[in-house]
């Protein structure tokens, strides 16, 4: 059984078994919220507030995350060569020429992951934090359950752009945390040598 199969078999049981027209207005919002327009709006308005609140340099790398999320999406859509699922009862246009990975999913993930781990950085470890979290993971979440039940979307194609933009999303926080920390060792070095 490939994995072309379970996949297509997963996206027929869900459409026959858990396919409510009422839900569709709903999840074509969610599926939008993952568009390419929505993501770089998204990514420069954060990028602007970021700096405009003193951080620069966290702005800077919510761009360039998101930036290599849809290189890298593109470049495996490329590698990967896999054909869009074409469903009849799909109410969104296809998007993209290829499938694996959700462009959707992966962006979104890289953008609301990355802002919500930035943001959190410098919160204590309580509810405010867990729930700024929670909100920064639920908009990827619900735009790759969107991009599913719309038939826009193999579940593999979902999960692949979910791992990718969570990945992204902590290289970025990394990254933060490491020339922050860089940084913090300069200016001491600096204060001791004067």
């Amino acid at each position: 059984m490939s994995l072309e199969s379970i996949d297509q078999g997963a996206l027929h049981g869900l459409h026959n078994n858990a396919y409510f027209p009422w839900l569709v207005p709903v999840l074509v919002v969610c599926f939008y919220l993952g568009s390419r327009y929505v993501v770089v709006a998204g990514t420069l308005l954060a990028a602007v507030l970021l700096a405009a609140r003193g951080r620069r340099r966290q702005g800077l790398l919510l761009v360039v995350t998101v930036a290599v999320a849809f290189g890298l999406g593109h470049a495996t859509q490329f590698v990967v060569n896999r054909p869009v699922f074409n469903a009849a009862w799909s109410p969104v246009p296809q998007q993209d020429a290829k499938s694996f990975p959700s462009l959707n999913a992966l962006t979104s993930a890289a953008l609301f992951g990355s802002v919500a781990l930035l943001l959190t950085r410098h919160l204590p470890r309580g509810t405010r934090r867990r729930w700024l979290l929670v909100g920064g993971f639920l908009p990827p979440f619900l735009t790759g359950v969107a991009c599913l039940f719309v038939g826009h979307n193999y579940p593999s194609d979902v999960f692949g752009g979910w791992l990718a933009g969570a990945a992204l999303a902590q290289a970025c926080a990394w990254a933060d945390e490491t020339i922050a920390a860089r940084a913090d060792r300069a200016v001491i070095s600096g204060v001791r040598h004067s």
